[in-house]
């Protein structure tokens, strides 16, 4: 049986096409998250070194390509911040945001400012992000206590 008759170039574009349809929306937001996190590393000037490590960590996690990197870069402020509603998809994006930033087994006091700025930005009150994010660096660095270590096992 002859494959390209069930797989020819028209089928491939449309079904590369409808693809493309559902991957765009999960790309847009890849994009405004990733322009947050641009936005908060400029905030006290410009990128140094040290951010722009982390930045390119967050763009190859995010899929952002090389010319949305350089636009975003160049015009970060032009992207809105997404605020996001639902408090158990914000734990997820910090989550997925702990789990970069601790790619390299450690968190420096710039990474935890622009974690916080960044999940106020997301919608949580600074008290509610404050704490999160000190239960999330003990949690990544290994630093919880035995009740919370034995409460999540159970859980």
């Amino acid at each position: 049986m002859r494959r390209d008759v069930f797989f020819s170039p028209q089928l491939n574009s449309i079904a590369m096409s409808i693809l493309d349809l559902f991957e765009s929306p999960m790309h847009r937001n890849n994009i405004g998250h990733f322009a947050a996190i641009v936005h908060i590393a400029a905030i006290d000037g410009l990128v140094n070194e040290q951010e722009e490590k982390v930045i390119n960590a967050f763009a190859s996690a995010l899929d952002i390509t090389d010319e949305e990197y350089k636009d975003i870069m160049k015009n970060h402020s032009k992207y809105p911040l997404i605020t996001v509603y639902d408090v158990k998809k914000r734990l997820h994006i910090l989550y997925d945001l702990f789990k970069i930033v601790f790619s390299d087994n450690e968190i420096d006091e710039l990474e935890i400012k622009a974690v916080k700025m960044y999940a106020i930005g997301l919608g949580f009150p600074i008290d509610k992000a404050e704490a999160i994010i000190e239960k999330s660096i003990d949690i990544f660095s290994g630093k919880i206590s035995f009740s919370n270590y034995k409460y999540l096992l159970e859980k």
